[in-house]
């Protein structure tokens, strides 16, 4: 598993700097966009991402955020 958490932090690393990348998390991960931020914004939280520049941390932290709120706001609500 440790293989497959850097791979997504090494990708979410290399696309903070352009806003993009989306379009290819479900052919290279297999999981829904969701589903990727949620796991890219815990592993910011783990000893992995120690590495990784605190202005990129906060950089990738907020498009989570934000993709996460977009993805939220489109759910229909059941009446």
């Amino acid at each position: 598993m440790i293989g497959y958490q850097t791979e997504i932090l090494t990708f979410a690393v290399t696309w903070a700097p352009y806003d993009g990348g989306d379009e290819h998390v479900l052919p290279t991960f297999g999981i829904s966009l969701d589903e990727y931020y949620r796991r890219v914004l815990h592993l910011l939280d783990t000893p992995a991402a120690r590495s990784v520049d605190p202005s990129t941390i906060l950089r990738i932290r907020h498009r989570c955020m934000q993709r996460l709120a977009t993805a939220t706001r489109k759910v229909p609500q059941s009446r």
